[in-house]
C-alpha cells in the first residue's frame, strides 16, 4: 500500500539494515505499477512506494541545501500558502522543503489544506522531522530502541527491522474488543505510536531525544454567539463546498465516487462540476437493496457512467482479508465492503471522492453518537473517524487516489463554528443540501429513513419507529432458522459469518489450537461466543472483533493469510 518509510541508524550493519529497507519497500508495494524508491546515505535509510497514476516520483521527494523531505499525500491550496506558486501547480515536496528552509519552526502547517504525511532530514540541524496534517488522516508510525528511529506509513513493515522484535499492547487488544478500533496513537504494538494529528516531531541525531508539539487543535475554532441566518448560511456553505471540490480535482484525472444511498457521496456528486471525461459512480450492495435503487436514480440525474457492484456472501472473504492487512489489522474484517470490485473499478478512475466526515460532522451525528472514545487531541468525532471510518478506504489508495473534500479546512472552520443547538440532528445539513442541491435532495429518498429530507422530521420518526420493528421481526425470523432477505441494507454481516466461504474461516480462526489471541482472551469463552452465535444467540460485531484480531496476529507474527504479492 502506498507510503513512506525510513530509519537512522545509531550503529554500523549495512548488511542487515539494507536489506530491511529493501523488504520495508515490499511491504508497501501491492503491484508492479507502484513507484518505489529507497536509498541510503551513511546512516540514513528511506524509501518510498506510491501509485503511479497521477503522479510521478517527483512528488514524494526533494532536496535543496542540506534538506530532504519524502512526502505522502497532497496538498490542495498551494496558492494559498505564504509561497505562493500561482497558476502552475508544483510537485508538494518541493513545496514542503521550500516552506521549511524559510520557516524552519514550520509555522507554515497550519495554514496547509491536505491529506498528508511528511519526513524531513536536515543535516545542517542534525534533525529529522515527521509532520502531518491537521486531522492526521495520513497515518504515518514511529518507533525507537537502541539501534535505530524508524518511520513507516504502515507499521506492518518494521517486521522486517532487526532487532529484539516487538509485542502486543494489552491495552489496545482491550479497546479493539470494546469499541472496534484502536484510539487516540495507540497501535498494536507496545512501542510503536500514530503520530498524533496536527504534530510536529523532532528527532534530535545528537541527543537522540524525541520532542513533540502541536501546530493546530479544534478548539482553536470559535463558537458563535450572534443569531445565525439560516439562509446565508447555506450559501455561504455551498460556496466554500464548491471550492474544496475545485481544489480536489487538480490535477484533473479520470473522476468516480461510491455513491450509497444516503446523503454525503449524493452531495458530492452533486456539486462535481462537468469534467472532460466522463464522471463514473460506483454503488456497493447486494441485489435490489435500497442503497442501489436509490444511488442509480441519482446518478441517472448527474448522467454519470453508473456500476451497480452486487455483493454477494462468497466472494468477499479475500478481499476483507487484504483490507485487515492493508490497514495494519485496524478495521474489522467484516467492517469493509466491495474490495473484491477495487481492481475493476481502477480501470475506470484515477481519482475517488469520499464522503468521510459528512453527516459526522457538518451534520452532527457525532453529538448524539453513544459508547465511542473520546480523542485526547480534542477531534469532535473522537477517534471513530480517524482510527476507524479513515481505515475502511485505507485498501482502496493501493488501487487510487482517494479525496476528502468534507475535510476542507474552512469548509469545517465554518461549520463548526455554528451553533450545537444547529449542527444537532442534521437540523442545518439538511437545510444546506436542500438549498445549495435541490434536484438531488427535495424528492429523492433517503436509505436510511426511506423519505426525503424535505418532508418533516415526524414523517422521518414514524418511519423510523416502524423500520425498527420490522428489524426486530426479521431477526426473530432469522433466530427460529427462517430465511430472511432485508433490501434495506447494503450487506448483511450476520450471513457472512454464517455462510460459507466465511463460517468455516472464522470457526477455523476461533477454534485453531495455536491461536494467538488465547494469550489474552480464554479459549473456552471465545468459543462459547462462537457456538451461541452459530445457535441463534447472534453477536456478530463480537464475532467481528476476535476474528479480525485473530486474523491480524496471524498475519503479522505467522506470515499467514497475507495477501499475494
Amino acid at each position: 500500500m502506498p507510503g513512506i518509510f525510513g530509519l537512522i541508524v545509531f550503529k554500523e550493519d549495512d548488511v542487515s539494515f539494507t536489506k530491511s529497507i529493501e523488504n520495508m519497500c515490499q511491504l508497501h508495494t501491492s503491484s508492479t505499477s507502484f513507484k518505489k524508491c529507497t536509498c541510503r546515505k551513511n546512516n540514513l535509510y528511506n524509501g518510498f512506494s506510491q501509485l503511479g497514476r497521477v503522479y510521478n516520483e517527483a512528488q514524494y521527494y526533494s532536496e535543496k541545501g542540506g534538506v530532504e523531505v519524502w512526502f505522502d499525500g497532497e496538498l490542495y491550496n498551494q496558492d494559498e500558502l505564504p509561497l505562493r506558486v500561482g497558476e502552475k501547480k508544483r510537485i508538494d515536496a518541493a513545496i514542503i522543503l521550500d516552506h521549511y528552509i524559510i520557516d524552519p519552526e514550520m509555522k507554515f502547517l497550519k495554514e496547509i489544506d491536505g491529506k498528508f504525511a511528511a519526513v524531513i532530514y536536515d543535516q545542517n540541524s542534525d534533525v529529522i522531522i515527521i509532520a502531518n496534517d491537521r486531522y492526521g488522516l495520513q497515518h504515518i508510525h514511529w518507533t525507537q530502541c537502541a539501534d535505530y528511529f524508524a518511520w513507516a506509513s504502515e507499521y506492518k513493515s518494521l517486521t522486517t527491522l532487526p532487532g529484539p522484535g516487538f509485542r502486543v499492547d494489552t491495552v489496545a487488544v482491550k479497546e479493539f474488543l470494546e469499541y472496534g478500533y484502536l484510539t487516540d496513537e495507540r497501535t498494536w504494538l507496545e512501542n510503536v505510536k500514530l503520530l498524533a494529528p496536527a504534530s510536529i516531531l523532532i528527532f534530535n541525531l545528537r541527543s537522540r531525544g524525541v520532542s513533540l508539539k502541536h501546530y493546530w487543535n479544534w478548539n482553536s475554532i470559535t463558537i458563535r454567539t450572534l443569531r445565525v441566518d439560516e439562509t446565508e448560511c447555506a450559501q455561504e456553505w455551498g460556496r466554500l463546498f464548491d471550492k474544496a471540490m475545485k481544489r480536489r480535482l487538480f490535477p484533473q484525472k479520470r473522476v468516480g465516487i461510491t455513491l450509497s444511498g444516503g446523503l454525503d457521496s449524493r452531495c458530492i456528486l452533486a456539486a462535481l462540476p462537468e469534467l472532460e471525461d466522463q464522471i463514473h459512480s460506483f454503488t456497493f450492495g447486494i441485489e435490489h437493496c435500497d442503497d442501489i435503487l436509490i444511488a442509480t436514480k441519482v446518478a441517472a440525474l448527474k448522467g454519470t457512467k453508473h456500476h451497480n457492484c452486487v455483493l454477494n456472501p462468497v466472494s468477499w472473504l479475500e478481499g476483507n482479508c487484504a483490507a485487515v492487512w492493508a490497514a495494519d489489522g485496524e478495521i474489522g474484517l467484516l467492517d469493509t465492503i466491495g474490495n473484491e470490485y477495487l481492481q475493476i473499478i481502477s480501470e475506470h478512475i484515477d481519482i475517488c471522492f469520499n464522503g468521510i466526515g459528512g453527516d459526522a460532522l457538518h451534520g452532527g451525528s457525532f453529538l448524539t453518537m453513544h459508547h465511542q472514545h473520546t480523542n485526547s487531541s480534542g477531534d469532535p468525532y473522537g477517534s471513530r473517524g480517524r482510527r476507524y471510518i479513515r481505515q475502511g478506504f485505507r485498501f482502496d489508495e493501493s488501487f487510487y487516489h482517494v479525496r476528502c473534500p468534507f475535510y476542507d479546512n474552512k469548509l469545517l472552520e465554518f461549520q463548526l463554528s455554528l451553533p450545537t443547538d444547529l449542527r444537532k440532528k442534521s437540523n442545518i445539513y439538511n437545510k444546506i443540501l436542500l438549498h445549495n442541491y435541490p434536484a438531488f435532495f427535495k424528492t429523492t429518498p433517503w436509505q436510511k429513513t426511506g423519505l426525503p429530507i424535505s418532508y418533516p422530521a415526524v414523517y422521518s420518526n414514524i418511519l423510523s419507529i416502524s423500520k425498527k420493528s420490522f428489524s426486530h421481526l426479521l431477526r426473530a425470523a432469522e433466530h427460529f432458522g427462517l430465511p430472511v432477505k432485508d433490501k434495506r441494507n447494503y450487506v448483511n454481516h450476520l450471513n457472512r459469518t454464517l455462510l460459507e466461504p466465511g463460517r468455516s474461516f472464522i470457526e477455523k480462526l476461533l477454534t485453531n489450537p495455536d491461536a494467538i489471541y488465547a494469550h489474552f482472551f480464554n479459549r473456552d469463552e471465545v468459543a462459547a461466543v462462537w457456538s451461541n452465535h452459530l445457535h441463534g444467540k447472534h453477536n456478530t460485531a463480537l464475532i467481528n472483533r476476535y476474528a479480525t484480531m485473530e486474523l491480524w496476529f496471524q498475519q503479522f507474527f505467522e506470515k499467514k493469510y497475507r495477501p499475494a504479492a
